[in-house]
């Protein structure tokens, strides 16, 4: 699919779903999004995953071995009764969540069994999903990475197109949400870009375009006399000249140049404005090298717990 067919963002859902609130909150932002966008999410697919733990308690006269546990008449009740009993009403609650609010738009459903997060990159791909809409957990860095976060397995696979991270709290209307892009001048970052336009489009939302200037790492051009507030402007102007250019009003663009810790400022920004919505580029990059590089995208979705965050790659 990536390779052949280009996928137009925002224009079909994916909605991990275990029944969570996190998970649901995902749900109702997903609709809402839905709702925004007035017929340009041609669909959207909730997803459940089964992991194997349902079994864990109901093995002990099980015939583990490879050759015989799919053949296993006990294994075959288990899971009918799970998905029976524990599976449908979660799909059920996440629909009536999603129609409530978005009746219009096709929703369907599935129900796979594997490894969570490598489910979910499979179908997002091979089913051309534009957006992976999740909830979060409220778990720190160190411990995602130890216990292998589907999020942050999800935000580090190349080809994951966009993944949204809904926040512990939303605003029922998302039109007049602001969005906050942050821009550091790299490519990756003008990803962001081109979502924020649909949305704002759609909503007439305005935008804060935000560029931090890293004290720790810049002191040494500083000293040296560099106008780094400069440099700044150009990578904002470079944001507002592509947004104008794809039909933004440059009424409701504004911009701020911050100095300090990059993650520090962003989350700063969104407090001081309200509910935002975060839109920020991403690279691929393997979990261990965000970690000890300081990557500022995870320390913003690892502390930025009420605002909803996109990843978004083009």
């Amino acid at each position: 699919m990536r390779n052949k067919d280009v996928i137009e963002p925002l224009t079909k859902l994916l909605l991990p779903v275990d029944g969570s609130e996190p998970s649901l909150r995902a749900v109702s932002f997903a609709a809402r999004l839905a709702l925004l966008l007035n017929g340009r999410i041609a669909k959207a697919t909730l997803l459940h995953v089964i992991s194997g733990h349902y079994l864990s308690s109901h093995m002990g006269n099980v015939d583990l071995r490879a050759e015989t546990i799919l053949k296993d008449k006990t294994v075959k009740q288990l899971k009918k009764h799970y998905l029976e009993t524990s599976i449908n009403p979660i799909i059920e609650k996440a629909r009536e969540i999603f129609s409530q609010t978005a009746p219009d738009t096709t929703l369907d459903s599935t129900v796979s069994e594997g490894e969570t997060a490598d489910i979910i990159a499979t179908l997002a791909e091979k089913g051309g999903y534009s957006t992976i809409v999740m909830g979060r957990r409220g778990i720190s860095l160190a411990a995602e990475v130890l216990l292998g976060s589907v999020t942050l397995k999800l935000l580090h696979m190349d080809h994951i197109k966009t993944v949204y991270i809904a926040g512990n709290t939303a605003p029922e209307d998302l039109s007049p949400q602001p969005l906050l892009i942050p821009l550091d001048g790299s490519p990756h970052a003008l990803s962001a870009i081109h979502e924020a336009a649909l949305l704002a489009n759609a909503g007439q939302s305005r935008i804060i375009l935000l560029n931090v200037i890293n004290i720790a790492y810049c002191a040494g051009r500083i000293g040296m006399g560099e106008d780094l507030g400069l440099e700044a402007e150009k990578v904002i102007n470079e944001g507002r000249k592509l947004l104008i250019e794809k039909g933004i009003d440059s009424k409701r663009i504004s911009a701020s140049i911050r100095y300090g810790s990059p993650a520090g400022e962003i989350l700063r920004v969104a407090k001081e404005g309200g509910p935002c919505l975060i839109l920020m580029g991403r690279q691929g990059r393997s979990a261990l090298k965000d970690i000890l590089l300081g990557s500022v995208s995870n320390e913003v979705i690892h502390k930025s717990t009420d605002h909803t965050i996109g990843m978004v790659t083009r």
